[in-house]
């Protein structure tokens, strides 16, 4: 890869971090998430600067150009980066639902109390 695609891809990856890190700033990405992404991000980054490393990770993963193992690593990091939020979601949901459920029992039972109130006057 040239030196001007390894700068561009590098300020391209800082850029990026920089995003994510005022993203946590401003509370909208919870901190464990971000560093989740900036590791990624300086992976990539580290990856992609050293033409050795690059080398090795194409021939470890058994393709012949460099895009071919980065776009093999990338997908298999989003795959897992959408099951571990599939299993978030579904912790979430089965939250949700138990919750809804108590507050409907509760709801329930204050009702019946209300009830048993007014037919003893």
């Amino acid at each position: 890869m040239s030196p001007q695609g390894i700068l561009l891809i590098d300020l391209f990856a800082l850029l990026l971090i920089a995003g994510i890190v005022n993203l946590v700033r401003v509370k909208k990405l919870y901190a464990g998430y971000a560093v989740i992404w900036i590791s990624a991000l300086a992976l990539m980054g580290v990856t992609i600067s050293i033409p050795k490393l690059l080398d090795s990770v194409t021939h470890a993963v058994g393709a012949i150009f460099p895009a071919s193992a980065m776009s093999l690593l990338a997908f298999v990091f989003m795959f897992l980066v959408l099951v571990f939020f599939s299993v978030k979601l579904s912790v979430l949901s089965e939250r949700q639902a138990t919750l809804i459920q108590t507050i409907a029992l509760l709801e329930a039972g204050s009702g019946r109390e209300d009830e048993d109130d007014r037919s003893s006057l």
